[in-house]
């Protein structure tokens, strides 16, 4: 059960794909473990890859997808948003 969103799972492998989903994981560094948190793979995105997640997106989305955007599509993305 996750005590946190209140379900409850038919099985452990559902558990453990559900917990997967959420875990902070950067795509572009494979075999890296997760991230204790978002704000670390932000600045880990922001780092190491010059990549940035979109703020409004993250604040305001309730499903999390991984689309970044580097310094020369920042204005772009803002104006077409």
């Amino acid at each position: 059960m996750d005590k946190k969103f209140k379900i409850c799972f038919d099985t452990a492998n559902i558990q453990a794909a559900y917990s997967k989903l959420l875990e902070h994981v950067c795509t572009i560094c494979v075999g890296r473990p997760a991230f204790r948190t978002f704000q670390n793979l932000k600045d880990h995105m922001r780092k190491e890859h010059e990549l940035q997640y979109c703020d409004l997106c993250v604040e305001n989305l309730k499903v999390m997808f991984q689309v970044w955007y580097d310094e020369t599509c920042s204005n772009y993305y803002l104006v077409t948003s």
